[in-house]
């Protein structure tokens, strides 16, 4: 999995380093926020075509709010990502959307604008997602809210998973999942 602790798709090339480990039989998965994903389409359709699933960190459906939320410094990245976006799942590539869930996105409106966004460019689900406030305090959901969510995804016609795991208290102080996985810093 190529995931953060900067974008994975800052790196120069990083799409031969996903095509060489889909070569070689490996099953890669990507998270990011989507600004480089058209280096991928350099790739044989076949190649890209193995990839796992691709999550795209949008965090709003709303352009609006996304950039809000982002506060990207690359102009018009709202629509870049989403062509990106649009252009992967047009060749077969398994896409996923998530986004955050906290006050200002919990609203009927901004969560059918997400869903919508997913649908228009062929996302496989809408993976939704409780914020962190600060250092150590999650958003909570409530279940009514969740409810909602499920039920708007239902009329839509888009499949959702809302995680409410990080609700719970975490018993432990540091967290060694990242050892695990290959990270591209922003600085590649």
């Amino acid at each position: 999995t190529f995931v953060g602790g900067g974008e994975p798709t800052v790196r120069k090339g990083y799409e031969h380093i996903v095509e060489h480990a889909l070569d070689n039989d490996f099953l890669v998965s990507m998270v990011t926020n989507g600004s480089y994903l058209e280096r991928l389409l350099s790739v044989n359709v076949e190649t890209i075509r193995k990839i796992s699933w691709i999550g795209v960190d949008i965090d709003s459906g709303d352009p609006g709010l996304y950039e809000e939320i982002r506060r990207s410094r690359q102009s018009g990245l709202y629509e870049k990502v989403k062509n990106n976006i649009k252009e992967l799942t047009s060749v077969g590539v398994t896409v996923d959307i998530k986004s955050l869930l906290f006050d200002k996105t919990i609203n009927e409106e901004s969560v059918i604008s997400t869903l919508e966004y997913c649908k228009e460019v062929g996302a496989r689900m809408v993976y939704f997602r409780l914020a962190l406030i600060d250092k150590s305090v999650i958003f909570n959901l409530d279940k009514e809210v969740e409810t909602s969510i499920n039920e708007i995804a239902k009329k839509i016609g888009v499949k959702v998973k809302v995680n409410t795991s990080r609700m719970g208290e975490r018993t432990y102080k540091k967290c060694h999942a990242l050892y695990l996985i290959p990270v591209f810093s922003a600085d590649g």
